[in-house]
């Protein structure tokens, strides 16, 4: 397994994953996934208690 200096940047790997490079864009989807929060279960408008007054 790669240490984390042996991984690609995201600035390197975003051209790559554009132009199509399948192992680029899973690197850049594993260094984004911490980032990205889940979406509610319920919409809004069905559950205001998750509106935000």
């Amino acid at each position: 397994m790669p240490t984390v200096s042996e991984l690609p940047s995201p600035l390197t790997l975003l051209p790559r994953a554009q132009a199509g490079d399948e192992q680029a864009m899973n690197h850049l989807l594993n260094h984004i996934t911490p980032y990205v929060a889940p979406w509610p279960s319920k919409r809004l408008s069905e559950s205001p208690s998750l509106l935000i007054s």
